[in-house]
């Protein structure tokens, strides 16, 4: 009984972590579309923290079991995250990396989804 309920932990943990990497993507998708028309708020800038914030929390519970290499694929990419929105002002480059981040987020945390569902 507690195996199945660790799954479960584990499982939701995932499925924030995809969910909060996916909005945060679209969230970046949709920042110039609203600086473009001039809708932007302060507050719209602080969303990138509280994405990563959650990504870190999913990230730790999701990771406690998982294999070295899905922690480093998790990890790095949250680590790349944080990296693209300290750059954020300084380089251009900074879109790119937030996008890879967020597909290697959304891409590990399936993986262990699907590991931690099947095992």
């Amino acid at each position: 009984m507690t195996s199945e309920k660790k799954v479960t932990s584990y499982s939701k943990s995932d499925i924030l972590g995809m969910t909060s990497a996916a909005l945060c993507a679209v969230h970046c998708l949709a920042m110039p579309i609203l600086i473009a028309v001039s809708l932007t708020y302060r507050w719209l800038d602080g969303l990138c923290y509280i994405f990563l914030a959650i990504g870190v929390y999913a990230a730790y519970r999701a990771t406690k079991c998982s294999p070295l290499w899905l922690k480093v694929i998790i990890w790095g990419s949250l680590v790349m995250m944080l990296t693209s929105i300290l750059l954020e002002s300084v380089s251009p480059i900074s879109v790119v990396l937030n996008y890879i981040a967020a597909a290697g987020l959304i891409t590990g945390h399936y993986i262990n989804y699907r590991q931690t569902k099947h095992s």
